[in-house]
């Protein structure tokens, strides 16, 4: 009989924790203006400087809608990106070609340097050899150019895109002991100690091995970028101990 009220009792629990996992509120992505940090925090699928954007709106008024310039790699708050006195519509291709196009055809690159001419200057000369960046395909000296401007860290040589400039990998911008690189490799923000505000540095959740950080409640986001104090679903277990608090991004 104690057995069989064991058994019971075990059946009824897990029967409570289903209807709470069924009654769990799904994580739904942000609205215009609410805060994000990637670009799938927002139903929009347009994060810039830490908000979400709508989609169709074009908050830089450089005549290309916000997720054009998600899709093209432009920045849609800056009009021009590469500081040429020429619009980033401008240089993507014809005006108006990709106003309603949200999945859009590579955007011009005159010297084939794999950077579009929007994020290649038609005046700068960075390396001082006469040719202007946007003609010149070898204007990259091998490690980062400090100050190019960039949207991903693949445009940065062997540099990080932080904060939409080419930064060198082997900085720590930040001061944790943590290097760029490894940062952004990890998740973690590479210009704040602390990426996940739970007062533990990025370098103490990152372990000693920051490629193969620790991960508590193997959800896929690293302990660092995942707070043992922050609770964004309200059932009591911290968000670095909860893989069910939000999905994947």
């Amino acid at each position: 009989m104690i057995r069989a009220g064991r058994q019971l009792g075990l059946a009824a629990a897990l029967t409570a924790l289903g209807a709470l996992a069924a009654c769990a509120e799904p994580y739904r992505p942000g609205g215009t203006g609410d805060a994000c940090g990637l670009h799938a925090d927002c139903a929009s699928g347009v994060c810039a400087n830490t908000r979400c954007l709508a989609a169709g709106a074009d908050d830089d008024g450089d005549g290309l809608p916000n997720a054009v310039e998600r899709a093209l790699g432009s920045d849609p708050l800056d009009p021009d990106m590469d500081d040429d006195n020429l619009s980033d519509e401008a240089e993507a291709g014809s005006p108006g070609v990709y106003r309603d196009d949200t999945t859009p055809p590579p955007a011009p690159d005159d010297d084939g340097d794999g950077r579009p001419n929007f994020r290649d200057s038609a005046i700068a000369d960075r390396d001082g050899d006469g040719i202007p960046d946007q003609q010149d395909a070898e204007d990259n000296p091998p490690r980062v150019d400090a100050g190019l401007p960039c949207v991903s860290s693949a445009e940065c040589g062997d540099g990080v895109c932080v904060g939409r400039e080419c930064r060198g990998g082997d900085e720590d911008l930040d001061g944790d002991g943590v290097s760029n690189a490894l940062e952004r490799g990890a998740g973690t923000n590479p210009l704040n100690r602390d990426s996940d505000a739970d007062g533990l540095s990025d370098a103490d959740e990152l372990g000693p091995d920051p490629a193969a950080p620790p991960d508590a409640d193997a959800d896929g986001r690293p302990d660092a970028i995942e707070s043992n104090v922050l609770d964004q679903d309200d059932d009591g277990q911290d968000d670095a101990h909860d893989a069910t608090e939000r999905p994947l991004p």
